[in-house]
């Protein structure tokens, strides 16, 4: 399972690599660029891949902007997590508007996107 989930954000972050090199990559990423449209064609086969290859591309833009972290080793980073955090608290998660309440959510200390 882990194997997929790594696979899957290794997947997407190759695409979210090319959109952080691009010019202007400090702002969020547009419906258009590789982060938001995001996969490089991988389509993950698990709801978990699924809902971490969403949680990546949403907030990778993010991820970088304010910590300098690239996608790529921010997918990496999280694959421990997204492996072993529990489906409901993924499944909230990844719904999260607010990388703060995402990221307390996935690791099971749910707060609202008002509380963050």
């Amino acid at each position: 399972m882990k194997g997929n989930i790594l696979a899957a954000a290794a997947a997407l972050t190759l695409c979210s690599m090319a959109w952080a090199a691009a010019p202007g990559s400090a702002a969020a990423p547009s419906a258009k660029s590789p982060a938001a449209v995001g996969g490089g064609g991988y389509i993950a086969k698990t709801e978990r891949g699924r809902l971490a290859q969403q949680i990546v591309r949403k907030w990778s833009g993010y991820v970088y902007q304010v910590y300098e972290t690239t996608p790529n080793a921010w997918a990496r980073a999280m694959g421990d997590t997204f492996a072993q955090a529990d489906i409901s608290n993924l499944r909230q998660a990844a719904k999260r508007q607010t990388f703060e309440a995402m990221s307390s959510t996935l690791g099971g200390r749910a707060i609202s996107d008002q509380q963050a």
